[in-house]
């Protein structure tokens, strides 16, 4: 076999920049495959008829193979599967589907012994003699890495279409089948170990996640004195906690409500806001520091959102103690609970009278959760002396 290390090289005339060995010969892509042909959906297995029928949810498109399991049954009639029956080393390209993250144009090699066709949505593609079918899959895995397929991709409406004739038409390099072989089972390798690599790392992250998981269980649960004297918690999943620890309900130190969200199609709410708009996917993340979508009116001006906070504080008033005061929450709410104005064009007002008795309420309620939680007056007083330093910040004391 010839070495491609010791081989000169030359200008290859693909369509992307690159050299290759000058014994390799540049052609057009469509001469690597004997043909394509359409795949079929089929009918509802009847029990007569049935037949494997290969999906784009069965391309894995990270070792470009075929998945087996679970396998998805269609009736095929006869006359349905004459040329459309896979063979092992068939490659099959997606021609319909795809998406801006994931566009249409990916190709897998189908390896397998059992009999199956493959959807419309894919085609089927022996290779050409001569050519060896790992090595082409290789080559199309480059050109769709590369975003090659792209320029080939047509939507006319909300699918992508692949213009196979645009595809193919591309200009890639042809090895000697031996060097297809030896390129194929060099790749082959490779990408084993490194899969093998990724799987031990992953098994170490699962592991340290669990360790995490353990270690922040351990300490919300039994302090940090392992020395600690335990006490049944009379809760199964809790089981014993530190003595001197007491037991409250979840209602009692945090208050959960559902969020609003301003009117979709109102885009005087959406366009241009400034006021950080979050969704749900945000709790999957830590720590919440930034928002992607901004909404345009005061939130305590949406009549629906004033009456979600009345409501939700008619339950639990307990915000002063609750509350972070490096952000605008507590702001938030005294608007939300009390009568405002507009002074000016960007200031609000808020009605005195009622923002002195949503603070005789909120710190009369504060000052029953502390007491009921035996804090001492140091702490309470401190406390109170943050909220309050924190309104005359808000400029809404006067």
């Amino acid at each position: 076999m010839t070495s491609t290390r010791s081989q000169p090289r030359k200008a290859s005339a693909l369509d992307w920049p690159m050299t290759t060995p000058a014994h390799w010969s540049v052609d057009r892509l469509k001469w690597s495959i004997a043909g394509l042909i359409s795949g079929t959906w089929g009918d509802e297995p009847n029990g007569v008829d049935d037949l494997i029928c290969v999906r784009v949810a069965d391309f894995d498109r990270t070792r470009f193979a075929v998945v087996d399991v679970p396998p998805t049954l269609r009736a095929i009639e006869p006359k349905e599967r004459a040329h459309r029956l896979l063979c092992p080393g068939d490659l099959l390209i997606e021609k319909s589907g795809g998406g801006d993250n994931q566009p249409v144009g990916c190709v897998v090699n189908f390896d397998h012994s059992f009999a199956a066709v493959c959807s419309n949505f894919i085609g089927r593609m022996p290779v050409a003699a001569g050519m060896w079918p790992r090595y082409w899959t290789y080559v199309h895995a480059s050109l769709y890495s590369g975003r090659l397929n792209v320029p080939a991709i047509k939507q006319t409406t909300g699918i992508q279409n692949l213009d196979t004739d645009a595809y193919f038409n591309q200009r890639v390099p042809f090895p000697p089948r031996e060097e297809q072989c030896a390129i194929a089972n060099y790749l082959d390798g490779e990408t084993a170990r490194l899969d093998a690599l990724v799987a031990a790392k992953e098994r170490v992250l699962g592991l340290l996640a669990e360790k995490r998981r353990a270690l922040v269980t351990r300490a919300v649960t039994r302090g940090l004195d392992s020395r600690a004297p335990l006490r049944a918690s009379s809760i199964p999943w809790l089981g014993h906690i530190p003595a001197d620890w007491q037991i409250w309900k979840l209602g009692h130190v945090a208050i959960v409500g559902n969020g609003s969200t301003p009117n979709r199609d109102n885009q005087e709410y959406w366009s241009g806001g400034s006021i950080p708009w979050l969704n749900s996917s945000v709790v999957n993340q830590d720590e919440v520091t930034a928002a992607d979508q901004f909404v345009t009116r005061e939130i305590w001006e949406i009549p629906a959102v004033r009456r979600f906070v009345h409501s939700l504080d008619q339950d639990s008033p307990f915000w002063f103690y609750v509350a972070d005061l490096r952000c605008d929450f507590l702001k938030v709410l005294a608007f939300c609970l009390c009568r405002v104005s507009t002074a000016r064009p960007g200031a609000t007002a808020i009605n005195q009278t009622d923002f002195a008795a949503f603070l005789e309420r909120h710190f009369g309620a504060m000052n029953q959760l502390l007491e009921h939680w035996s804090v001492s007056d140091e702490e309470n007083e401190r406390v109170s002396n943050d909220v309050m330093a924190y309104f005359e910040r808000a400029r809404i004391l006067n």
